[in-house]
């Protein structure tokens, strides 16, 4: 079995594939399927705040977005 992990706990240059989004919040798993985050997507953390570690600076497919640490709470990923 595969170990899953939040995209949150990534280090700067590592990278995965989306499994799922897990929160109950609907409005933010909404949001971060429009950013992309949908399973099997390919994700690369590019950098991280050095405040805080946020925010974090995401490659999601061939798109580079911006979250807050407790968005990237929210996706589980398979390490790369």
């Amino acid at each position: 079995m595969t170990e899953t992990r939040r995209l949150s706990s990534l280090r700067r240059r590592e990278s995965g594939s989306v499994v799922k989004v897990s929160t109950d919040d609907s409005l933010l798993r909404t949001g971060l399927y429009e950013q992309g985050f949908t399973e099997g997507t390919d994700v690369e953390v590019l950098e991280i705040g050095a405040i805080g570690g946020t925010p974090m600076s995401i490659r999601v497919g061939r798109a580079i977005v911006a979250l807050r640490r407790r968005e990237a709470d929210a996706i589980e990923v398979t390490a790369a």
